[in-house]
């Protein structure tokens, strides 16, 4: 605000009053980073980060930063462009911009590469038909194109072949799998007849079986010749252990291609061990905490002529309680074949219960104008072995007694008919 004023000689003031207003519209001048290249790992991206722009502006005072995007964000593949704007306290506003380039170096990933294969030709022809799991492909930026050299399934000559898939990603990065197809001319001897696997039961009481035959085997060859044959057992040889034995025969043409033969006897055992167990044994226990039993094992016979797996319900040193229990052993062989034996163990209880605070005799008169008199005594208690026994008097406690003596016996009776007395005798005087 500018003040003009004028004062006259009688002290009268005029006054001129305007404003003058300087703005600030020069925008601040920013100068951000140079453009940046990365490289992610995947398509999850990577964390990018620079320093602020630097700014001036002809005020001097603070500028006001803002950005599209911030340090340390995650940037993905491709290219990027960051802008800044800055805002000084005039509002004039200056921008400055830099790009950010993430780039893929990382090849594509092939899994499942078939790897080299041997193969023969089909009959009577110089290739086969060659077929293979597909390899896979997998990659950071997506999924990549994956291209053989050779179609899966188509034909391969007799020689090496290599094969070739080449994987390449939207940004030219590429991977290989090679592996190598070998195709021979090895047609063997063909089998026309075989024997079937057979199986048989040892012979009775013994480890093999001794009566075991088939039919030769034949063969016949794509290129006429003479045959050879061998076998890895002599078909006089008729006699076979316990188990599986491989029988093979083989046919050789002038080439060396060998024809096979292959059948298996089987010679199983079904028959059961025979185990013979202890005699039943009688024990006698002094609580109902039991008693431990010991007893030797059973024996056994089997035809194989080895170890009886033996396995029982109960066994030696277990500790038995009153009663009967049954003990069962039972013997496997090693076929599996199962045989049983048994017996009991008795537990007695031979233990009589035992009476405690027996009253003693007494001597006692008779009530006044009567012949007798009420008789009371403490009672008697009665503990046993197996539990709580019953406890009964020839006389209640409390009932009438006559002149002269009178014997008063408790009967203590356990579960299992064990008994013992208490006997007192009580005299009344008149």
């Amino acid at each position: 605000m500018v003040t003009y004023e004028a004062t006259d000689t009688s002290m009268n003031t005029g006054y001129c009053i305007f404003y003058i207003t300087i703005i600030d519209d020069e925008p601040p001048v920013l100068e951000c980073p140079d453009d940046i290249i990365g490289v992610a790992p995947n398509t999850s991206g990577i964390s990018i980060t620079w320093s602020e722009p630097t700014y001036t502006d002809n005020s001097g005072n603070t500028v006001i930063l803002s950005s599209t995007r911030n340090s340390a964000d995650v940037f993905t593949f491709g290219t990027h462009n960051v802008t800044y704007t800055g805002i000084d306290q005039s509002g004039n506003s200056g921008t400055c911009g830099f790009e950010i380039t993430i780039e893929d170096k990382e090849p594509p990933v092939i899994s499942d590469c078939p790897p080299d294969m041997n193969w023969t030709t089909s009959p009577g022809v110089n290739y086969t038909t060659v077929t293979w799991k597909e390899p896979a492909a997998d990659d950071n930026a997506g999924t990549p194109s994956l291209l053989p050299t050779h179609s899966n399934g188509s034909r391969f000559y007799i020689g090496d072949t290599i094969v070739t898939y080449t994987a390449e990603d939207v940004y030219a990065n590429t991977a290989t799998c090679i592996f190598k197809i070998n195709v021979q001319d090895i047609e063997p001897p063909e089998v026309l007849t075989c024997p079937d696997n057979t199986t048989y039961s040892t012979d009775s009481g013994n480890p093999n079986r001794s009566d075991v035959n088939w039919e030769i085997p034949t063969f016949q060859d794509n290129v006429p010749g003479s045959l050879v044959y061998s076998s890895n057992i002599n078909p006089s040889s008729n006699t076979f252990q316990l188990g599986t034995t491989m029988v093979t025969y083989e046919a050789t043409d002038t080439s060396m291609n060998t024809g096979y033969c292959i059948f298996y006897i089987t010679i199983i055992d079904d028959e059961p061990p025979v185990l013979e167990c202890p005699d039943d044994i009688i024990g006698v226990a002094p609580n109902t905490s039991g008693i431990s039993i010991t007893w030797s094992e059973p024996t056994y016979t089997d035809n194989s002529a080895k170890t009886v797996i033996l396995s029982s319900t109960r066994n030696s040193a277990d500790v038995f309680t009153f009663g009967t229990h049954n003990v069962t052993y039972t013997g496997i062989d090693q076929s599996g074949n199962s045989g049983t034996c048994g017996f009991e163990i008795t537990i007695e209880d031979k233990e009589p219960p035992v009476i405690s605070d027996c009253p003693p005799d007494m001597n006692w008169t008779t009530s006044p104008g009567v012949n007798y008199t009420t008789v009371t005594w403490k009672e008697p208690a009665a503990d046993d072995n197996a539990g709580t026994p019953s406890l009964l008097p020839t006389h209640s406690n409390g009932s009438r007694f006559y002149i002269g003596d009178t014997i008063v016996t408790y009967t203590a009776e356990d579960v299992y008919a064990n008994t013992a007395t208490c006997i007192f005798k009580i005299n009344v005087q008149g």
